[in-house]
């Protein structure tokens, strides 16, 4: 479909990895009652892209008042910082990882001819970490859901402030927490911005001007 600005929408399939099929989806073209209330036309507004933009002003801001000739590594109440918008970047990192995970797994759906099972594992193959700290997290705290292999400290650790600072990004899941006998999850450290710049050069490099006929990859 050829929406009034004589644009095709379509939403791109991954092309890089697994075995997808590059399948073209033409999605309606979207009516202006519902463009006013925001819908996303692209992917990347799909999984994310405000919430990215928001936090790099962020970082960019924060990286203005440090020394560039060093590296830098904080997190919670750091001296000077008191103005950063800690609960925003929070909430951004809980959002992101839900609406990042709900595209990846979108993508593997119809690159898998819409099976519900490889699509869940295209996402951990696509964003391991995202996912883990999707599931202990941001979708609800393991505190309150806890699973058979959740111990005390991924109990205790899913409801701590979880962000820091390291060189030049906002980071969640770099610290990892420990109780006498147990600690939390490894493997869930990952920035928002790093990630959006990863996923934004997997499905969205150059935007497609027209839908193509569906290819294999090798």
């Amino acid at each position: 479909m050829v929406d009034r600005s004589g644009r095709v929408n379509v939403l791109r399939v991954d092309a890089g990895s697994y075995g997808l099929a590059v399948v073209p989806v033409v999605l309606h073209p979207v009516r202006r009652k519902r463009r006013r209330a925001g819908c996303p036309r692209r992917g990347s507004e799909l999984c994310g892209d405000f919430l990215y933009q928001q936090m790099r002003k962020i970082e960019v801001e924060v990286l203005g008042t440090l020394d560039s000739t060093k590296q830098f590594f904080f997190f919670g109440n750091a001296p000077g910082m008191a103005w950063v918008p800690t609960g925003l970047i929070v909430s951004a990192c809980h959002w992101y990882a839900v609406s990042a995970c709900n595209y990846v797994r979108l993508v593997g759906w119809l690159g898998t001819t819409e099976n519900p099972k490889l699509a869940g594992e295209y996402v951990k193959r696509v964003m391991p970490e995202v996912h883990l700290w999707r599931n202990k997290v941001a979708a609800h705290f393991a505190r309150t859901s806890p699973r058979k292999e959740d111990t005390v400290a991924d109990l205790i650790s899913s409801v701590m402030l979880p962000i820091s600072f390291d060189d030049d990004r906002y980071f969640v899941g770099s610290l990892t927490f420990a109780t006498q006998g147990s600690s939390a999850h490894q493997g869930m450290r990952w920035s928002l911005t790093e990630t959006h710049e990863a996923l934004r050069e997997r499905y969205w490099p150059n935007p497609p001007t027209r839908p193509s006929e569906p290819t294999e990859v090798q």
